[in-house]
């Protein structure tokens, strides 16, 4: 297995290398399988080549330091939602390829909810593992690895947006929705203080399973296993002073200093959490917290199927990467092209005009897509795992004025930083925390504005679409729910399509 990975690894690499254009000429090169298009060789001898180029520079700095103060909250949160090690989520956020192959100049890659929540619905249903171990680390790379190779695949070949195309808006939002609910539900033990709720293996000597959305909600109900009153303290001091930091009535008290006070609430909480656990010495106690961080940055490492991962369980795996990429895909375009079409025309931001020093205004498809495949290979060979665009960075970034992509770099600057120096205090952040902070960030995807509006225009067919989706995905787990939706959606297409051969047919034998 680790042979056919080397083996496919070079072959993409040397085709994408051998197809990449002069740059002598400026011209543009196509990002369809005739050549893969290399955007920093354009970009970034204009950038430097500007007489504002130590502005630029500067604006860079401010975005990528604030999205990475932002970035250490969120990581380890969504590291929390994957089920994987805490460290594992900062080990995500070190991209360094997106500046190299994507094509905005404010699209931040990373950990995000939904990915993360994907990527822990398909490590339960291999089962025989355990949360927050290396070996579902291993497999959460594993699984990214595939992701990437299949999204590099689908750029190269172009056939990335005829595919997505079928994934509709009303799928997404109703997908999306039930997702932060599902979220919500992995947090609320950590919140309580309470033991993980697991069923019970059904081989003799097998590991025991994660529950169903149904007995998360009833083992929470019933506080199984006990609550913690520190951990609930905790939790709802947390969110408490995450919802005020968003308050209107805070902004008319704060003015400008609002928008930094709510952009780094999550860092506060971390900082205030840490500080208790250390002052009172509840992690030796009770409460529960995230426990050693391994020091330094990660290692460089060909990520590998776990050891009891057979035949079947890769197909299962690979099965599974396929609403990964097309999910992963569709929301960093859709979030690259409104952050376009909002930042790139020239407007107001910051009290500065925003020049677009980035040669093309428009977001070129495929091109993306083999930029984000690109880094979700890289994120698995680096012991991290699924990422993709995240909306609430990607609006700060630009927000703060970054002109380029190289704001990502000063990012993953900070976040090396905070590998290197700060691991020890983080082991003593409180679970309750780090908790608290995802229920609050979850809370925006639970939006049932969409359903409304169907219902409001009299749309059945797409009501029942998103019915579908919202409740297939809440009890019977991402992958069938976002399945089912989809071809529930194109029913009438398929039905259209069946009508035309059956009159062809008929035509041609009448003949």
């Amino acid at each position: 297995m680790e042979c056919a990975i080397v083996v496919l690894l070079r072959s993409v690499c040397n085709k994408a290398f051998d197809m990449i254009p002069s740059t002598s000429s400026g011209r543009r090169a196509s990002t369809s399988a005739k050549g893969v298009d290399v955007p920093i060789a354009r970009w970034l001898p204009k950038y430097f080549g500007s007489s504002a180029w130590r502005r630029h520079l500067v604006r860079d700095a401010i975005a990528g330091c604030t999205i990475g103060a932002m970035v250490v909250p969120q990581s380890l949160s969504y590291a929390a939602v994957a089920g994987v090690p805490a460290a594992h989520g900062l080990y995500a956020d070190l991209q360094t390829l997106y500046p190299v192959l994507g094509t905005s100049p404010y699209l931040v890659i990373g950990p995000v909810a939904v990915m993360s929540l994907m990527v822990r619905s398909t490590a339960e249903n291999q089962g025989g593992m355990e949360e927050n171990t290396a070996e579902w680390a291993q497999y959460a790379a594993f699984l990214a690895l595939l992701v990437g190779c299949l999204q590099i695949v689908m750029g190269v070949t172009g056939i990335g947006t005829r595919v997505a195309k079928h994934v509709s808006h009303v799928v997404i939002a109703a997908f999306t929705a039930s997702a932060g609910i599902l979220i919500c539900s992995t947090q609320l033990t950590g919140i309580l203080g309470l033991k993980e709720c697991k069923v019970a293996p059904s081989v003799p000597g097998g590991r025991p399973s994660s529950c169903s959305f149904v007995r998360k909600m009833a083992h929470v109900a019933t506080l199984r296993g006990g609550a913690n009153a520190q951990a609930m303290l905790l939790g709802a001091s947390t969110i408490g002073f995450l919802l005020l930091s968003r308050s209107s009535a805070l902004k008319q008290y704060l003015g400008s200093s609002y928008d930094a006070l709510s952009r780094l609430a999550g860092l506060i909480a971390i900082v205030c959490g840490v500080a208790f656990a250390y002052a009172s010495d509840a992690c030796d106690g009770d409460l529960q917290c995230v426990g050693y961080l391994p020091p330094g940055l990660p290692s460089f490492s060909l990520p590998i199927p776990p050891m009891h991962v057979d035949t079947s369980s890769t197909l299962r795996a690979i099965r599974a990467t396929i609403p990964l990429a097309l999910i992963g895909y569709a929301e960093a375009l859709a979030i690259a092209k409104s952050a376009q079409a909002r930042y790139g025309k020239g407007e107001l931001v910051g009290g500065v005009l925003q020049q677009n020093v980035f040669p093309g205004r428009d977001v070129q498809e495929d091109q993306e897509l083999i930029a984000l495949g690109a880094c979700n290979v890289w994120s698995s060979l680096f012991q991290g795992f699924t990422v993709t665009g995240s909306f609430s960075r990607t609006a700060v970034n630009a927000d703060c004025g970054a002109r380029s992509p190289l704001s990502i770099l000063f990012a993953a600057l900070l976040v090396c930083t905070v590998l290197i120096a700060a691991t020890p205090l983080m082991s003593m952040l409180p679970k309750a925390v780090v908790s608290a902070i995802v229920i609050v960030a979850i809370t925006r995807l639970i939006d049932f504005d969409e359903f409304f509006v169907l219902v409001r225009r009299n749309e059945t067919r797409k009501c029942a679409v998103y019915a579908v989706t919202f409740f297939g995905t809440l009890f019977q787990g991402v992958d069938f729910g976002l399945a089912f939706g989809v071809f529930v959606d194109m029913l009438p297409l398929m039905r259209d399509a069946l009508r035309k051969r059956l009159v062809r047919a008929m035509r041609s034998t009448a003949i």
